[in-house]
């Protein structure tokens, strides 16, 4: 298998994204209260898919662009969770006025440290992608 450092990435990026379903998103309260994305639907739908996106694209290794697809879908369901997230404080916000929500950094974080690693795991199969498109002209 030609592409093991983009498994290891896209790997870590998966359960990282997976802790999304652990890992509280807000916080109010004192003492802090924890709201979860498990409480909300259109959350636990954009996590999972971009859980699952990243442990899929690891078995597309010998299909690079297709790969690099999965790879740049997950991109984006991680950066769709994470604007779900905003639009869902700013919801919570203007039903609850008095509540201060606060963003709980671990929740958040997490999603972030994702995306880096997937971008990572782009750049390591575009330079896999260079290699063999080299080796075939030489031979």
């Amino acid at each position: 298998m030609i592409q093991r450092k983009q498994s290891l990435w896209l790997f870590i990026a998966a359960m990282l994204n997976g802790l999304l379903f652990i890992l509280p998103i807000y916080v109010w309260g004192n003492p802090h209260v924890a709201v979860k994305s498990s409480e909300y639907i259109q959350l636990v739908l954009m996590a999972a898919l971009a859980t699952i996106l990243p442990l899929m694209s690891i078995f597309f290794f010998s299909n690079r662009g297709r790969q690099k697809g999965l790879v740049w879908l997950s991109i984006v369901a991680s950066l769709g969770y994470f604007g779900l997230a905003v639009l869902q404080k700013q919801d919570l916000e203007t039903k609850n006025p008095l509540i201060a929500y606060q963003y709980a950094i671990p929740g958040i974080l997490v999603t972030i440290i994702a995306v880096i690693f997937m971008i990572m795991a782009l750049r390591g199969i575009r330079k896999d992608d260079k290699l063999i498109r080299s080796l075939d002209r030489l031979r």
